[in-house]
């Protein structure tokens, strides 16, 4: 056991990689409006409001959105959101917001890789070796870039990766606990990510059972179904809100490329790195797999699992692999994948501990000296941190020009600020109002209402919600959104609120028993001359309630158990 001061080493470098990672956005003194940016930016907003009024509805966003009452939270990351809510809730602007929010995910990653790194009993150093790489990586970046919640994924899948091979090593005796907290961290982070570590476990898992006796097989599936258990009830508040809403609607997915080859990966030295092209980290990528295949009898066997992992995923995640093929015949995996650059965090994960590991196989010290390895390791470390630190660079100085966002597609802007006071306004100002000068038009989860072959819902959205000519007094208030305006005809209007199939709507006093809505499910209404009043409500069953709220006293209670336990059992020490 060592103290807490063993601790400063590793913990002191982590963050201060973290810093430098973050250190053009700090230069650039600007907010980064991702690609993605304002679909979550909305969410965090919407529960960071929450909390502050202290009226809280975990199906409707009634402050973000454009008060549109649309569902999102229960079917993307819950409770991270209502983590980052928090968070944004102590932040005045979102430059801040970011900075904090990258340096924390980034943390986060590199102590995932550095405590796997020293399970598989790599030095210290070389463990700091790979969680810096890692915490480079373009993938692991895009928080930070484009605000994707992949890379808040890349920075949690680590973690399950670790109770995985501890699985692999220690069949009847791995913690069943950690691998099911693991897991349900990552499912209320970002789902797709915990999809691929449930591939994972599902690989390590019948790698383990080969060559098992009856015994060993028989207590490692007790661990298992122990840990399916403690995982389904920590994860209930998901499945419980995506089986209501996804069970009684036809949703609309988010977007899927028409030519899924094309959001491959690729090694193309002639162009610019980006995330989709690996470029020089390609080529040190292959290198690695290389050497790996020519000592692969001398490696542990833990590391034999790495490097089956970093094949297979580095294969799948090539523009070269026939995913066109695939989308023909299962396009059901195509559209829950999106982008096949999404698998190189699986392999990511893998080279990253595989290369300093390979450095020190004495096959590969016999012809590389001291100094050879330690400009290899300087090449592997500098490359990606200039790669991400470029990219970074360039993300952040969009605040700085006329374009202010990545893609200003179906993106409407405040046609009464000039860019600059928008720019402004987003480093400086008050988030609602950055929000309100920066509007992008995104369908993710409304209801598919009949969409025809010819309909574009990013229009339709920008239409009936963020251009909606309606002008209303909007209030929030038990569990509601309540619209009222004056009318000086009775012909139909759109109000701008979504409605799902168990929403409940109440029009001047009445209730509607069957609300009718666009395509893309926003209220239509036939007001009467003179004031109107919509009420809207989500109406949840007593169970689905019940089970949310066990699942937020559960999850509080873990927490706070495995703090007291961890500082009780330890005595304010920790093993490293």
């Amino acid at each position: 056991m060592r103290s807490w001061r063993s601790l400063a080493l590793p913990g002191g470098v982590l963050l201060l990689t973290s810093v430098v990672l973050v250190l053009p956005q700090l230069i650039s003194n600007m907010p980064i409006i991702g690609i993605d940016a304002l679909f979550h930016f909305n969410r965090f907003y919407d529960i960071a409001e929450q909390m502050k009024h202290e009226q809280f509805n975990y199906f409707m966003s009634e402050y973000g959105y454009q008060h549109s009452g649309r569902i999102v939270t229960p079917l993307y990351g819950p409770w991270l959101s209502y983590l980052m809510g928090f968070v944004l809730m102590l932040i005045p602007n979102w430059f801040w917001f970011e900075i904090v929010t990258d340096i924390a995910i980034l943390l986060v990653a590199g102590v995932g890789i550095y405590r796997l790194g020293r399970y598989l009993k790599s030095s210290r150093y070389a463990s700091l070796v790979s969680a810096v790489i890692y915490m480079a990586l373009p993938l692991t970046t895009t928080w930070q870039t484009s605000q994707s919640f992949t890379g808040i994924g890349a920075a949690l899948l680590p973690y399950v990766v670790y109770y995985g091979i501890a699985m692999a090593k220690q069949p009847t005796t791995f913690s069943w606990v950690g691998l099911a907290i693991s897991l349900a961290v990552l499912t209320q982070a970002h789902l797709f990510t915990a999809l691929l570590g449930v591939l994972v476990l599902g690989i390590l898992f019948v790698v383990t059972v080969i060559g098992k006796n009856k015994a060993t097989i028989i207590a490692l599936m007790q661990r298992l179904l122990k840990a399916v258990v403690l995982y389904g009830l920590l994860v209930a508040n998901v499945l419980v809100g995506m089986a209501d809403v996804m069970g009684s609607n036809q949703i609309l997915t988010p977007y899927t490329p028409l030519d899924i080859s094309r959001e491959g990966m690729r090694i193309t030295l002639s162009q610019s790195p980006t995330l989709r092209n690996y470029s020089w980290l390609g080529i040190i990528a292959v290198v690695v797999l290389i050497v790996a295949v020519l000592v692969y009898r001398k490696l542990a066997r833990e590391y034999r699992f790495l490097f089956w992992l970093a094949v297979v995923f580095f294969s799948l995640s090539l523009t070269v692999f026939p995913w066109n093929a695939i989308q023909q015949i299962e396009p059901t995996i195509v559209d829950t994948m999106q982008f096949p650059s999404r698998l190189s965090v699986v392999s990511n994960v893998a080279l990253v501990l595989l290369l300093p590991r390979l450095l020190v196989v004495p096959d590969v010290q016999k012809h590389l000296n001291r100094q050879l390895r330690l400009v290899i390791v300087m090449i592997a470390i500098v490359v990606p941190v200039a790669i991400s630190s470029g990219i970074l660079a360039k993300s952040a100085h969009r605040l700085h020009t006329d374009e202010l966002v990545h893609v200003t597609k179906h993106t409407a802007f405040n046609e009464t600020k000039s860019k600059a006071e928008i720019a402004r306004e987003w480093r400086y100002g008050d988030v609602q109002n950055a929000l309100a000068d920066v509007q992008k038009a995104t369908p993710d989860y409304l209801v598919n209402n009949g969409l025809q072959s010819g309909d574009n819902s990013y229009d339709m959205y920008m239409r009936e919600v963020i251009q909606n000519p309606l002008k209303a007094q909007i209030t929030q208030g038990n569990d509601a959104l309540t619209y009222r305006w004056h009318s000086q005809n009775d012909n139909k209007i759109t109000v701008p609120v979504a409605v799902y199939a168990h929403s409940k709507v109440i029009l001047n006093g009445h209730q509607v028993a069957k609300p009718q809505t666009t395509r893309i499910g926003t209220l239509q209404v036939r007001p009467r001359v003179g004031q109107n009043n919509v009420t809207i409500s989500y109406d949840v069953s007593p169970v689905i309630k019940m089970i949310i709220l066990g699942n937020v006293v559960l999850w509080a209670g873990l927490v706070i158990f495995m703090t007291v336990k961890t500082i009780w059992r330890n005595g304010y020490q920790i093993k490293v």
